[in-house]
């Protein structure tokens, strides 16, 4: 597979995961007894997501970068950053649509139902999902003659 086709293929996929996750409904009950309320948010788990998925890659750059700094390789001439089409991918994250109900149950209870695409978090998850997609495409950059290094070491017959 070319490596521009696995590239774009993996940011899809990723950005596709989050974007299913960036969604949020919760359901507030007014009883005699208080406001009851249930909310179902998983966009957490998104920027959650994201954000380890950055952090993983931060390191694997700063360890590749060592390696290259040890051995005094220089990197392949080329831009850092080898498509930043790829970004695009992460915009579905931005956009956000709610909606409201409000219902009164069998026992009088009045009820409101909101929820929607998209969440006040979600231009973090942008942001984190971009700076992950960014470091990918520079850890691919800085690693990308390490897989032939360690080919050539082969044990003798």
């Amino acid at each position: 597979m070319k490596p521009s086709v696995k590239l774009h293929l993996m940011c899809a996929v990723y950005c596709t995961t989050l974007a299913a996750l960036n969604w949020s409904h919760s359901v507030e009950y007014s009883r005699a007894v208080g406001l009851q309320s249930t909310t179902n948010a998983p966009v957490g788990l998104a920027l959650l997501l994201a954000g380890g998925i950055a952090l993983v890659l931060a390191v694997r750059c700063l360890r590749a970068a060592k390696r290259r700094l040890e051995s005094g390789r220089r990197v392949a001439a080329g831009g850092w950053i080898s498509s930043k089409s790829v970004l695009l991918y992460a915009l579905p994250l931005l956009f956000s649509h709610a909606t409201t109900s409000t219902w009164v149950e069998a026992d009088g209870t009045r009820a409101v139902a909101s929820g929607g695409f998209g969440h006040a978090l979600s231009p973090w998850v942008f942001l984190v999902a971009v700076a992950g997609m960014i470091l990918f495409q520079l850890h691919a950059k800085l690693a990308d003659d390490e897989a032939p290094r360690a080919a050539a070491v082969r044990p003798a017959a």
